[in-house]
């Protein structure tokens, strides 16, 4: 929470750091959370880790607010289930 910057290569950690507005570093060639990339949000450092001071410089561009949903999904979809059931 107090963080400024995140600097992994775990790809879950990747989305909570967006939904947390924070940037995040992934020392990996790809991610599963491409959508975290726009805006600078995350950027993926790979074999160019002097790119990491740099990175650490940069503002992250707009936020989207509920990119992942609400976290209302189960509930609807019960409600969903009991209507046709």
């Amino acid at each position: 929470m107090y963080a400024d910057c995140i600097i992994t290569d775990s790809g879950g950690i990747q989305k909570e750091a967006y939904i947390m507005k924070k940037k995040c570093i992934t020392l990996r060639s790809e991610t599963e959370w491409v959508e975290t990339l726009n805006g600078g949000w995350n950027t993926l450092v790979f074999e160019n880790l002097s790119d990491i001071k740099e990175t650490l410089k940069k503002t992250p561009g707009i936020y989207h607010e509920n990119i992942y949903g609400l976290g209302n999904a189960a509930s609807e979809i019960c409600e969903i289930l009991n209507k046709h059931v």
